[in-house]
């Protein structure tokens, strides 16, 4: 028999022993901490309100599915938590699970979504989550978000983090943070953070797609969205796209993401993997900083384990940087891909490798900026970002990506054409740029460190004159001079490419007037 629950305020302190739940519920309820001792629902029929600082705590191995419509409406201060016992078993209930026909299933605000089996599971269903966390679930595939069968939910400034895929029991895992299944499955993401997510487990099939995965004809957008700093132990640290996907990523960050082999996963596609026929479209991303135990640190295109359809990327007006290996790797098969107006720089293992489209990466030609480029106005210079190594890809003044874009996209919105990457540079504000010198002679730490071939090196001058950088062995032995001329006053970044180099430990020396500072940079290869 159907069980309403309509609760005032003047009960928020009821005895935590009376709070238990199962079953339907309708109506209002909260504010409160409340167990779960069964599976609890929301009917086709019915709406539930769960208001400001209701705690959920289920006791076992119990989902809440909403067929219906669900309302939890948090606040900044006064949020609503669903979350495992730690008596019962953490990181085990089955998570929210929207199964409802209806247009919306619901709305949730200032929701906190955590050790659950799946955090959030939607399936023909479109709920609507803002400034929610959804974070350190658990399970097979899509631990933290999971779309399929047709869903559309909408998530925007939520925070997708510290999620876990495992293929200890099935050899497979997809999607850590978020998974979109099916055909039109076509969730959105907008200023959402997807982050520190882990696909791992054994099985040379297991375990894609750390931060995202998107697979079955499945199309989410992505807009304004970070991918940091995720793993998978076979493909796809930050984005795995297969099976005839095809997500859309705009003005994203894609960067400190980890394809690393877990066993007999091959490691591949440290920021991105696209495999069998998927299409994703890349533009005005920033993809920096990735890395991949085998190939393809920052994107790998891959003809995948049936060689029946390769995938079409589309990379437009986006920066791939400082990957450790190549920047992107194209399978033994040539992939068809489309990469146009990017800017490809600084990546330890080469621009490309594997076997490149014909035209790729070959300067032939010149930008509108007067900039070398090949036939598809890629270029290859230092995007000269405010500050790499603390994860600042804005540009600065004077940066080759600025109006070096795709001019058939919208302009960016100081009505100039695009520039590269996720961050345009605002030509037209109403104060002028102050550009503020140094005021003392500096060798910063180099980044990154330790490093993989290549490493950049930032450096402080605060008053014209003669400068040099020099590259010494243990020995006191002179490897290679970066740079030994005179400069104006400013800051500066120089690369050094120890491709040739045996791995261990060198000192760079920067000598200017009478100041003398000395690093130490570690190659590990």
């Amino acid at each position: 028999m159907k069980r309403t629950f309509i609760l005032l305020l003047l009960l928020a302190h009821a005895s935590a022993s009376l709070a238990q739940l199962s079953g339907p519920l309708s109506g209002a309820l909260g504010p409160g901490t409340f167990h779960v001792i069964d599976t609890i629902s929301v009917e086709s029929t019915d709406t539930l309100r769960l208001l400001p600082a209701t705690t959920f705590i289920f006791d076992g191995l119990y989902p809440f599915q909403i067929h219906g419509t669900l309302l939890a409406e948090g606040t900044e201060t006064d949020s609503i938590i669903f979350m495992a016992s730690s008596q019962g078993s953490p990181g085990r209930w089955r998570g929210l699970q929207f199964l409802g026909m209806t247009s919306s299933g619901g709305m949730m605000a200032y929701c906190l979504i955590q050790h659950g089996r799946t955090g959030v599971s939607c399936s023909s269903s479109s709920p609507m989550f803002t400034h929610c966390s959804i974070r350190n679930n658990s399970g097979y595939d899509g631990a933290g978000v999971y779309c399929c069968e047709g869903s559309s939910p909408t998530f925007m400034n939520c925070t997708i983090s510290g999620n876990a895929v495992d293929g200890f029991d099935f050899g497979v895992g997809f999607g850590a943070g978020v998974l979109c299944w099916g055909q039109n499955t076509s969730p959105t993401f907008t200023d959402c953070s997807i982050d520190a997510n882990t696909a791992f487990g054994p099985g040379f099939l297991a375990c894609c797609g750390g931060g995202v995965a998107c697979e079955m004809d499945a199309s989410p957008i992505f807009t304004n969205c970070t991918i940091n700093h995720n793993t998978a132990v076979s493909q796809g640290g930050g984005v795995y796209c297969s099976s005839h996907s095809f997500p859309f990523f705009t003005s994203c960050i894609i960067s400190g993401n980890r394809a690393a082999d877990g066993g007999d996963g091959p490691g591949i596609g440290g920021g991105v993997c696209c495999t069998e026929g998927s299409s994703p479209s890349f533009v005005k991303c920033s993809i920096i900083g990735n890395f991949a135990q085998e190939e393809g640190d920052g994107v790998y295109c891959w003809l995948g384990w049936f060689g029946e359809h390769p995938p079409s990327p589309i990379f437009n007006s986006t920066i791939i940087a400082f990957s450790e290996g190549e920047g992107i790797y194209f399978d033994s098969i040539a992939a068809e891909s489309r990469i146009t107006h990017c800017n490809i720089f600084g990546n330890g293992g080469g621009s490309f490798g594997g076997r490149v489209p014909a035209g790729i990466g070959d300067l032939v030609t010149t930008n509108a900026n007067g900039d070398s480029c090949d036939i598809y106005m890629n270029i290859f210079l230092d995007p000269m970002f405010v500050d790499a190594a603390a994860g600042d890809y804005h540009l600065l003044a004077g940066s080759p990506c600025i109006d070096a874009g795709d001019p058939t996209l919208p302009f960016d919105p100081d009505s100039t054409i695009a520039d590269i990457g996720a961050f345009y540079f605002h030509q037209l504000a109403a104060e002028p740029l102050v550009v503020l010198l140094p005021t003392a002679y500096a060798l910063h730490p180099n980044w990154p460190n330790p490093f993989n071939s290549s490493t950049m090196i930032r450096y402080d001058v605060p008053q014209a004159g003669k400068v040099s950088l020099t590259i010494f062995n243990l020995l006191g032995q002179r490897v290679t001079t970066l740079f030994d001329s005179r400069q104006l006053a400013g800051s500066y970044t120089v690369s050094w490419d120890a491709a040739n180099m045996p791995s261990g430990v060198y000192l760079c020396r920067m000598d200017a007037a009478s100041f003398v500072q000395t690093r130490k940079l570690v190659l590990v290869k």
